[in-house]
């Protein structure tokens, strides 16, 4: 066996390898593997692009190489696989001799002290105010550092020559003019930058290097072969960097390119005379429309490699299938223009789908997924691949279509392998996630609903026990204890609001801490805390648990706030960690994963080995304040794929860049919307490459244009776009993006009308249209069958709340005094509630994270109430009014004294008219009343003396009057020896006096009642409660009600149970009135209505009894 012979004198060659098939690529590199190294214990060293691309590699290489004749015995093992950045940053290291001082982790910190060193400068006065704006504490600085550590490293990749002008003191742009005087801060801080630095700028330290490693290629350890597998990009440095290795050792580059005819079209013209992009020709040597559109990266590519002394070998693969996909491929290989070709029926080897919304799309996907794999038995999920531009907005969206939860699902696709690859950390670790809410809440209002999401992530959930029910029930408690936002007072502090404590969690804790020892009846207080009512003894446990989160989070937002140094940033976020997570024993991974990342980027111990030493490293001697250190983590929370997380088996979904032209049968593009592909970058405007662009700079929207092709060209069977064609709220049509739209016009060049490989989707998953082909579109089991009912002979629905076939209900002997007193005030509610058990009420409310400023007229209600009634059983006005203040109910400050000074005015002068009345004891009467065959029985509250004594903040209303009312009936018809009276007293002084009634009288007016409530519970009483006291009083008086009069009362107390049956008052006068209804009422018997027959026949008698 032949081996690379490394002794003797080196003798380098730098060879480029080109092709449209990177499976014939990867046939050159496991050839020129086949042949060993030297030296058995060396590792080969291949660079590579992606995680994606590696896994590739390793598994295709496996498949091919071996010590059998024929090979793939399955293991590739002794090869090293390496991003091409970090190989460049290794060798100039090596190099040089020295560590890289302008990496992309210390620039930043040496320009944020070049940065504060120019700070006074005139010449920096712009920037400076800028990044410490007046009035703001804490700043930009970090984050401006940051940016302009990307712009300079950008420079010194791709301007070398600028930057050495700025070393020499020129001020001069990247074609060498001199800068305008609003942009010549930027050489000035370089050249301070360099000062401070002390060490050579990073063109210096390249040139150094490249210059010490041809003299010695044993400088660096490398093998005498390496290869760099698809790079579709290379800057300046990297170029240099791979020419000086290529010089005495055998460099391998392999890149994937669309055309070879292309290839040579471009390397028989002539070198440009000019570097700027806009000066580049190239694109009209091409024929085929997708090269000179959507090719720009690797025509720039080409380009650059021309200036590399190199040999040139290009491979064309097999050639494509003569499908509309392969035809498609041949001519981009080929670079011909599209020609006309007769598409059989059966050809679906390209398929657009035009959908709606991205939950609909991927509802697509996973149906054609499904008829793919059903369609082709030996297709297989691996075989698959499916790309989407924003993999974040439609991962939810997979999770839930494809089963990629707990829970187990109906639909065959949640039997589908899938794999999202390239997440964000934070959706992958939990941990993670909660110290980016934790910092996120230090760095903000620390409002309750922000507050309560942390509480119910699960590794807090799981730290403090916090279940289900637990979390529900501390919004409960949080919300009636009048928290809102902000942790404590100090909290406050940068908002200005450190002199109101009320409405932060240590307020509301303290109100439920002190719930738990006493109860808030009487306006009774310690400090500035109220007790909360309805602490139950279940929720003591529950209260200490909370108490216990809410002063760690303290603690920890403690630590999080004002500048401090990188060393106390990292102590302060594991102590987060550690003070506010736990993880099962399962997923500890998830916890030594976020200690390690923290530890990584904020190394804090002393014996760390990445400890930064104040002597040498800038980020030992800066401080950042808490939005530096969001920004500063951001990026390294963003997704970082694996090489895990390709490949595995199943079906891979990732953005489009990880697995760039990595061959798959089927290839399916997901979300391509114009709003989402190509990619907009933001203008910087200090960006001094944007000025004029030159040929090989970074261009997003070129690079996503040039992965459009390369997907493209990457299958093998068939092709599947998914967009959104159409708007899922109005319809509209959409077209996809512009690249698409290129794509699609080429290949209708080729067929003419799209129509027979563009499907067009429904807005719902179980329209009709999705089974009514053959075979049908969708799998969904249960589509399918809500798809037959909408196809079936439609039936009129049955009228859910129809009650006329109900029957009379049941009666009994006896009659509970507080039923009958529900169902006269809301028959409606009291008919669902005994003959059907249903409620229509909901305690579902928003979450409120606002201080209270203004209260609506519930609001105000329940405070003036809870005074009143304090009031009346003895409580002090101005202690209750205290208490008031404490309980966080009441908007602060001039606001609050304002509301309740009124609110105490009213209390007083409902006070002055209830004194009287109110002198005497209170009790509670139980009553039996027998009428005959029936017996009302219950409890008749607030009897003081011979009177039924009722007192409210709301106006004086029919259902207060009612309610005495019957009470009145049943206390004389129960004890009739005592001439007894109700007395009910509303706002602003009003009151009503009903009674004395015989006790005959009020037991033949109690059963006529009863025998209503009969009536009621068999059959929906057209009776609401305002509208029919209007009527009845007014017809007392003799009069007619004027035409708004019951109208406007019925629009009033319409609620969702009253809209069940009557839209507007026409609806509830409109039944004629029956014999049953007009009873012995003689009133009644005049109404030919049943509405006005049962109000005159309920009320009549009350308004006769009543004196105000």
């Amino acid at each position: 066996m032949t081996t690379i012979d490394a002794s003797g004198p080196r003798t380098g060659e730098l060879v480029v390898h080109h092709g449209p098939d990177p499976e014939a690529l990867l046939d050159v590199l496991a050839r020129e593997l086949a042949t060993p190294l030297a030296d058995p214990f060396a590792f080969e060293l291949i660079s590579v692009p992606s995680q994606g691309v590696e896994r590739w590699l390793s598994q295709s290489l496996a498949a091919r190489l071996g010590t059998s004749a024929s090979g793939g015995d399955g293991i590739a093992a002794g090869i090293d696989y390496r991003p091409l950045d970090r190989l460049v940053a290794e060798v100039v290291t090596a190099a040089s001799g020295s560590e890289d001082a302008w990496s992309s982790q210390r620039l930043p910190w040496l320009l944020l002290a070049a940065m504060e060193a120019a700070r006074g400068e005139p010449w920096f006065a712009v920037v400076a105010d800028h990044a410490w704006p007046q009035g703001s504490p804490r700043g930009r600085a970090w984050s401006v550092a940051e940016r302009l550590s990307r712009l300079f490293s950008g420079y010194a990749d791709q301007r070398p020559s600028m930057i050495n002008a700025w070393r020499r003191g020129e001020d001069s742009g990247p074609g060498g003019a001199m800068l305008p005087d609003d942009r010549r801060w930027q050489p000035q801080l370089f050249r301070l930058l360099c000062e401070l630095a002390e060490v050579p700028d990073p063109v210096e330290r390249l040139d150094l290097g490249l210059h010490r490693l041809r003299r010695d290629p044993d400088l660096v350890d490398l093998p005498q072969r390496l290869a760099v597998f698809g790079p579709t990009r290379l800057d300046d440095g990297q170029l240099r960097t791979l020419t000086a290795i290529a010089a005495h050792r055998r460099l391998l580059l392999f890149t994937p390119h669309p055309s070879p005819v292309a290839w040579q079209a471009l390397a028989s013209r002539p070198p440009s005379t000019s570097p700027a992009r806009a000066a580049d020709s190239t694109w009209q040597a091409l024929t085929n429309p997708l090269n000179s559109l959507l090719g720009r990266d690797s025509r720039e590519l080409q380009t650059r490699l021309r200036q590399l002394p190199a040999q040139t070998v290009g491979h064309r693969g097999p050639a494509p299938a003569t499908t509309l996909l392969g035809r498609l491929q041949a001519d981009v290989h080929d670079d011909r223009a599209p020609a006309r070709l007769q598409l059989q029926p059966s050809d679906r080897s390209i398929a657009l789908h035009r959908s709606h919304g991205p939950d609909r799309q991927v509802e697509v996907l996973r149906e054609v997924i499904l008829g793919l794999l059903s369609d082709d038995p030996t297709l297989e999920p691996r075989d698959i691949i499916v790309m989407c531009p924003d993999i974040e907005v439609f991962a939810p969206y997979i999770q839930a279509a494809f089963g990629l939860t707990s829970e187990l699902g109906t639909h065959p696709g949640h039997d589908l392998r899938v794999r999202l690859a390239d997440r964000s950390l934070l959706q992958q670790n939990p941990v993670l996630a909660t110290v980016s809410e934790v910092l996120r809440i230090a760095d903000s209002r620390a409002g309750l609903s922000e507050v309560l999401d942390l509480c119910a992530s699960a590794p807090v959930a799981r730290n403090f026990g916090f279940d289900t029910d637990d979390l529900e029930r501390i919004a409960v408690l949080a919300e009636r204890a009048g928290v809102r936002w902000g942790l404590d007072t100090d909290h406050r502090r940068r908002y200005a609001m450190q002199g109101f404590g009320q409405n932060t969690w240590r307020a509301g804790l303290d109100r439920m801490l002190l719930g738990v020892a006493m109860d808030g009846e009487g306006g009774h207080y310690l400090g500035t805390a109220l007790p909360l009512d309805d602490v139950d003894s279940g929720d003591v446990a529950l209260i200490g648990r909370l108490s216990e989160f809410i002063a760690r989070l303290e603690r920890c937002c403690r630590s999080l706030g004002g500048p401090q140094s990188v060393r106390a940033w990292a102590q302060a976020l594991r102590f987060t960690i550690e003070s506010l997570t736990k993880v099962p024993g399962s997923e500890s991974w998830q916890l030594s994963h976020a200690l390690s990342s923290i530890a990584e980027l904020l190394p804090d111990t002393e014996n760390s080995e990445n400890a930064p030493d104040p002597d040498s490293d800038p980020a030992a001697s800066h401080e950042l304040s808490l939005g530096d250190l969001r920004s500063l983590l951001a990026d390294a929370f963003a997704g970082r794929p694996s090489r895990a997380n390709f490949r595995t088996g199943g079906i891979t979904m990732c953005t489009l860049t990880p697995m760039r032209s990595v061959p798959h049968r089927v290839v399916c593009l997901l979300g391509m919307d114009e709003h989402r592909f190509p990619r907009r970058p933001t203008a910087d405007g200090d960006d001094l490459l944007q000025l004029e662009p030159w040929i090989g700079d970074r261009d997003p929207r070129s690079e996503d244009r040039q992965l459009l092709l390369d997907a493209v060209l990457s299958a093998r069977d068939q092709l599947v776009i998914i967009h959104s064609g159409h708007s899922e709220r109005t319809g509209e049509h959409r077209d996809p993006c512009v690249p698409v739209q290129e794509l699609t016009d080429t290949i209708a060049a080729m067929i003419g009308d799209l129509t027979a490989i563009t499907t067009e989707h429904p807005l719902q998953g179980f329209a009709p249209a999705n089974f009514s082909q053959d075979p049908p579109r969708s799998f969904d089991p249960i589509g399918v069958r809500a798809a037959r009912a909408a196809g079936a002979v439609q039936v009129a629905p049955p009228r859910i709340w129809d009650v006329a076939d109900l029957g009379p209900a049941e009666t009994s002997e006896t009659v509970d005094l507080s039923e009958l007193i529900r169902f006269l005030v809301h028959p409606a509610k009291e008919l669902l509630r005994v003959r059907a058990g249903l409620s229509l009420w909901s305690d579902e409310q928003t979450v409120l994270d606002e201080i209270p400023i203004e209260l609506d007229g519930l609001q105000r209600w329940a405070i003036g109430e809870r005074m009143l009634q304090a009031a009346v059983a003895g409580g002090d006005l101005d202690r209750l009014v205290a208490a008031e203040w404490r309980s966080g109910q009441v908007p602060p400050k001039g606001l609050g004294g304002a509301l309740l000074q009124t609110l105490r005015n009213d209390v007083e002068q409902i006070g002055r008219v209830a004194s009287e009345p109110m002198m005497r004891a209170a009790r509670s009467l139980p009553v039996s009343a027998q009428l005959g065959e029936r017996e009302v029985f219950g409890v008749v509250p607030g009897v003081r003396g011979n009177e039924i004594v009722s007192v409210s903040y709301s106006r004086l209303g029919p259902k207060h009057r009612l309610t005495s009312w019957v009470r009145l009936l049943a206390l004389t018809a129960a004890e009739p020896g005592t001439p007894w009276q109700a007395v009910t007293i509303g706002k602003r002084g009003r009151r009503s006096v009903l009674g004395p009634v015989a006790a005959a009288d009020a037991r033949a007016r109690l059963l006529d009642l009863a025998r209503i409530r009969d009536l009621g519970l068999g059959e929906l009483l057209p009776l609401p409660l305002k509208t029919a006291a209007t009527f009845a009083e007014t017809a007392a008086r003799g009069a007619k009600p004027r035409p708004y009069e019951l109208p406007n009362a019925f629009n009033d107390e319409r609620d969702d149970v009253w809209h069940l049956w009557f839209d507007r008052f026409g609806d509830v006068d409109r039944a004629p009135a029956r014999a049953v209804d007009q009873a012995n009422s003689e009133p009644a018997r005049h109404e030919s209505k049943r509405f006005a027959a049962l109000a005159r026949r309920v009320w009549e008698p009350l308004v006769e009894a009543e004196r105000s």
